[in-house]
């Protein structure tokens, strides 16, 4: 494992490389996209695990915290979802420079997913993309953590409240990024131009259904037999692991 910085200028940004541990026939560069805010934070060590994972099964794997996120540069000030697209694209830059592979795949988590969704549409050179509990329509989503902030304030003493339009369970996210999180539908945006997608959920799949019948891309579907823990981790600030998630997704690449 490889801890690094890239990007240009005063846009860097905090990237780990996993290099394979064994020899796969079926060895695949993969890209983890992460979620944004509490939900960054609360999956860190799932997807850090995952890409320990994939590496002991062969495979390049590269993780990166996005501009305004976690070890990367910047301020929540500067943060919106055109900076984070642009990150994802010199993430995959970097993998194609570090695995020495033309071909990458792409794992995304929640509103990972959608980013990745959003950046990779002309990307000729994917292989595969996992969507992972993705977020559909962004305005759900806002409203989904809005609600939890709710919450969390009345559950805290009265001396601790302090509410702000500009962060979320802590967490700061602008007005303008609200915005364009509130914005998106990805179900009303092209496929990326990848040979495969796979979907991955472990909710109720109506909402997924009517995605993929809406999009003109077979999307292969998966249900993960385990609870919906993303709620609930933020308001408890539990961290979460999934091992039959990550068995999955190591299943998936080794046969693909």
């Amino acid at each position: 494992m490889k801890s690094l910085q890239f990007g240009y200028g005063d846009h860097k940004l905090y990237g780990v490389y996993h290099f394979p541990l064994s020899t796969n026939s079926k060895q695949k560069s993969i890209l983890i996209c992460s979620s944004v805010g509490p939900e960054f934070i609360n999956t860190y060590r799932l997807l850090r695990n995952l890409g320990e994972q994939l590496a002991k099964s062969g495979h390049h794997v590269f993780r990166f915290d996005w501009y305004g996120c976690g070890d990367s540069w910047g301020e929540s000030t500067d943060i919106s979802i055109s900076h984070w697209i642009t990150d994802l694209r010199w993430a995959a830059e970097e993998l194609i420079n570090l695995s020495g592979n033309q071909v990458f795949s792409v794992i995304g988590l929640k509103l990972g997913a959608a980013i990745a969704w959003c950046s990779l549409k002309d990307w000729a050179n994917l292989s595969s993309f996992i969507l992972w509990d993705p977020i559909i329509i962004g305005s759900e989503w806002m409203n989904q953590m809005q609600a939890l902030h709710s919450k969390y304030l009345a559950k805290s003493p009265e001396s601790r409240r302090f509410s702000s339009d500009e962060e979320i369970l802590g967490f700061p996210l602008p007005v303008s990024v609200r915005n364009e999180i509130c914005s998106l539908d990805i179900s009303s945006l092209p496929p990326p131009l990848s040979q495969k997608i796979h979907l991955l959920y472990s909710g109720d799949s109506k909402e997924y259904e009517a995605f993929c019948k809406s999009v003109n891309f077979p999307i292969t579907m998966e249900h993960l037999d385990i609870p919906e823990v993303w709620i609930s981790s933020l308001l408890s600030n539990h961290i979460v692991m999934s091992h039959p998630a990550i068995n999955s997704i190591v299943g998936y690449f080794n046969r693909e």
